[in-house]
């Protein structure tokens, strides 16, 4: 791997961590005293300030130091976890993210900023009483007898410890390129250490050295722990307090007399903490990972190299799903020839292949799919700071976290979301006086669900607020010329005017909301997505926005059908039945474009009437009857032709602004299809109805 896949996997690696670390300072905050979380922010730092010394980048390393000495108080219990210190440590969290965007090649950030965050932190640290023993001292040699024999584990009367650690790096700590030196260089950092270093080559070529260590520090043992936080998984690691009330060098000698017996002498290193530290002399430190690997047999017990993922390059994946999407098209295309030709020898491979297509696709697209966990989790952040910028108290709540999307959709969900939840604490989660006056809680609740319906995935944001008010939307959509003002409308039409351009429920305007941008957006960002937005309300119990997005965005199964001489599909999810629309239907509804289902008025668009195709219709028609949320629309068409599997293609730059349209595919004969928007054409549809009543 070259030094630049070396570098991106850092910069990658430590994106995840600093989204780690937001969400458990978040949950640190909720609960102070979980040490579990705090052990979780420390380590995710450490890592972080670890990696970054490797890889070369200083700034960041040494700027993480200091938060780091901030943590490790909290973690001793010598700093208590405040809001204020919560502040800071997001802060310095943003201020990583900077410097890692920086060195990537984005905008260098104000090294004033995080001067002022160290001061910061160093003032919030000098303001609590310091610890017993100082974590940050290195302890050299001790001098003379000890005051009082020390428990195992426990400081001595100098504010010592001793641990004896075996460390016994198996084959994946080599293959990931684990290096045992970095890991003694650490130990040395910390206090004053023995190495012992034993065993022997053996015939695998891994390094089968086992290290016996003596470390004397001030640090405790999770400190001792942190330093091993990379070779803990690929490695036998042991370490173990000492109880004892010798001093450091008593114990390396009464070591070394004791490794001495051993068949296999081994070398010895004693190095006071204040020296630099130097690479272990013995052969095996200077193996590489690659020499690691050249031997198959190995009579020492092995960490096997268990690979539960892969990290794959994004673009990589996009290429694979647009080969897939080839081989799909291709093998409708062989399915046609081998129909045509109708010879039995050429028809069950083509099954075979059809088939072994089928899953291959699928498989491709599960690939794809992420939890939306991440997404929401990110949110918690922006919520956090929103509702301190505005003076209110939120609770934030997920539900649905594992329920997968397609990489694509959940990419461009983001700003979406951020839209909703900014309106729902701007102008819908009420402030605390006025929620207690209200009967309610101090603290609003502002929810993030997901759940799978069918091949849709339904994300809802409710918030407990003061709900929508119907008078005042019908008021601004009036003053805007959105509605006419004989125009009737129920109040769910009339929340839907919320998504239109200029309506604000906004009682004023302020640095988030309240100009009658936003709502449009996310509407037309979910619907570039090919899903669909849909508003409720309750005066004084909430809002509820649910949107409905398709589980992939590049392959989905859909009905072909035909209008005149032009070929659609409809995606497949959307379908409920087919039926027959003849001559005598029609004069029974008195031309109105409605049809009766089991005594159930169902409206329909005539597809060779929206897109002006050419040719008459035939006696006997088709129609299509599709579910949009809780209502019915048929489409009506010449002729079913049956499913289709379908690789969505974009229209290209000539038909970008074409109306009621998501996309086109590839028939098996090398025909385009158009893939139908069923709610932009059923919206679009109204429209015009509309516009023919008022004509009228």
């Amino acid at each position: 791997m070259a030094d630049n896949d070396f570098l991106a996997v850092f910069r990658e690696e430590a994106r995840e961590l600093l989204e780690e670390l937001e969400g458990s300072l978040l949950e640190l905050e909720n609960a102070p005293a979980d040490l579990k979380l705090v052990g979780r922010v420390f380590r995710s730092m450490h890592t972080i300030k670890g990696s970054a010394a490797m890889f070369g980048f200083d700034r960041i390393a040494d700027f993480t130091h200091h938060v780091e000495t901030v943590l490790d108080r909290v973690r001793d219990g010598a700093l208590p976890v405040t809001r204020q210190l919560i502040n800071l440590i997001l802060q310095s969290r943003d201020f990583i993210t900077a410097l890692l965007d920086a060195a990537s090649g984005g905008d260098e950030p104000d090294p004033r900023r995080g001067d002022a965050i160290i001061n910061d932190l160093a003032a919030v640290t000098s303001g609590q009483p310091g610890p017993a023993a100082p974590a940050e001292t290195e302890v050299g040699p001790q001098q003379g007898p000890l005051i009082t024999p020390a428990k195992a584990g426990e400081p001595d009367g100098t504010g010592t410890r001793h641990y004896l650690i075996d460390f016994n790096p198996g084959a994946a700590f080599f293959e990931g390129g684990g290096d045992p030196r970095q890991i003694l260089h650490g130990l040395q950092a910390i206090g004053q250490c023995t190495v012992l270093v034993t065993g022997a080559e053996d015939s695998l070529g891994l390094p089968g050295h086992a290290w016996k260590i003596l470390l004397s520090t001030g640090l405790d043992h999770n400190a001792v722990s942190d330093i091993f936080i990379f070779a803990e998984s690929s490695s036998n690691l042991a370490i173990n307090p000492l109880e004892t009330d010798k001093n450091h060098q008593q114990l390396a000698v009464e070591l070394a007399a004791a490794a001495a017996q051993s068949p296999s002498p081994p070398r010895q290193q004693s190095r006071p903490a204040q020296q630099p530290a130097a690479a272990p002399s013995h052969p095996s430190a200077e193996m590489t990972p690659a020499s690691a690997a050249r031997k198959k047999n190995s009579a020492e017990p092995q960490v096997l190299k268990g690979m539960e993922s892969i990290r794959v390059a994004a673009d990589k994946l996009d290429t694979l799903i647009n080969l897939v999407g080839e081989l799909v098209v291709t093998q409708a295309r062989l399915s046609d020839v081998a129909a045509a030709l109708r010879q039995a020898a050429l028809l069950e491979p083509v099954e075979q292949i059809e088939h072994l297509t089928a899953e291959l696709r699928d498989l491709v697209l599960n690939i794809r799919m992420l939890p939306i966990g991440s997404t929401f989790t990110r949110f918690k952040r922006l919520v956090r700071d929103l509702s301190a910028e505005l003076g209110k108290e939120v609770e934030m709540k997920t539900e649905g976290e594992e329920t997968e999307l397609d990489k694509t959709v959940i990419e461009q969900l983001n700003d979406p979301l951020i839209h909703l939840i900014r309106n729902s604490i701007d102008h819908g989660i009420e402030p605390p006086g006025a929620r207690q006056a209200a009967g309610k809680p101090r603290s609003g609740t502002l929810l993030l669900s997901a759940v799978h319906n069918g091949a849709n995935v339904l994300i809802t944001v409710f918030d407990d607020g003061k709900g929508l008010d119907a008078d005042s939307i019908r008021r601004k959509a009036l003053q805007k010329g959105i509605i006419s003002e004989d125009e009737v409308l129920s109040e769910q039409e009339i929340f839907s005017l919320i998504f239109a351009a200029g309506v604000s429920t906004a009682q004023q305007i302020s640095s988030v909301s309240g100009r009658g941008v936003g709502m449009d957006v996310v509407k037309n960002a979910i619907e570039k997505l090919r899903g669909s937005v849909h508003v409720n309300s309750e005066k004084d119990r909430g809002t509820t926005v649910t949107i409905t997005l398709p589980l992939t965005m590049a392959i989905i199964d859909g009905l072909l059908v035909r209008t005149g001489d032009t070929h659609f599909v409809l995606p497949l999810s959307e379908v409920e039945e087919c039926v027959e629309l003849t001559a005598a239907e029609i004069a029974r509804s008195h031309g109105r474009r409605v049809f009766s289902v089991r005594d159930h008025l169902i409206p329909y668009i005539r597809l060779r009437d929206f897109f002006v195709i050419p040719g008459n219709r035939p006696e006997r028609e088709q129609m299509v009857i599709v579910r949009l949320r809780e209502e019915q629309i048929g489409l009506v068409i010449d002729e079913v032709v049956g499913g289709h599997q379908t690789v969505i293609k974009s229209l290209g730059w000539a038909y970008r602004n074409a109306e009621g349209l998501s996309g086109s595919t590839i028939l098996g004969n090398g025909e385009v299809a158009l893939i139908i928007d069923t709610y932009a054409l059923t919206r679009l549809a109204r429209i015009e109805e509309s516009t023919d009543v008022r004509r009228q």
